[in-house]
């Protein structure tokens, strides 16, 4: 999921930025310490795709090439860091619609739009650092996830 490059820092400046904790942090510091322009929507790259309500189907039915283990070890995270499997599948289901309803960026974007955006990613975040440091507890490395 990209993040529309134009948003990005006013999220910033609007403190909307997650305050991160535990092996993210390490993994931020290292990712922009080497990327050109380093924005926290780049640095979880397609981390929802892993998540309940974003994982892509492929031709046959298959849920990605991660195969059944991985989804069942993400599920098994989430609960264990205490949240809700569905409440994970509601946020990135409404990450992927707002991004959908975007506008060009030749247009400007509304104000109820940018507020809608602003809430669900900071909401996102809250939501998925907790599984992020879990799955990388267990071993999965930054590139597994994203």
């Amino acid at each position: 999921m990209q993040i529309i490059s134009n948003f990005e820092g006013k999220m910033t400046e609007n403190n909307l930025e997650p305050e991160l904790t535990g092996i993210v942090a390490e993994d931020w510091k290292e990712y922009a310490s080497t990327a050109k322009n380093p924005s926290i929507g780049d640095f979880f790259n397609n981390f929802h795709t892993k998540l309940p309500g974003g994982r892509i189907k492929l031709p046959g039915g298959r849920i990605s090439d991660y195969g059944e283990e991985f989804y069942k070890e993400v599920d098994k995270v989430i609960e264990e860091v205490g949240l809700n499997i569905i409440d994970i599948g509601n946020i990135v289901k409404r990450m992927i619609k707002l991004n959908r309803q975007a506008p060009s960026k030749f247009m400007a974007p509304d104000q109820e739009w940018i507020s809608r955006f602003r809430g669900t990613w900071k909401e996102f975040y809250e939501l998925v650092i907790p599984v992020y440091n879990g799955l990388r507890k267990k071993g999965y490395d930054y590139w597994d996830l994203i």
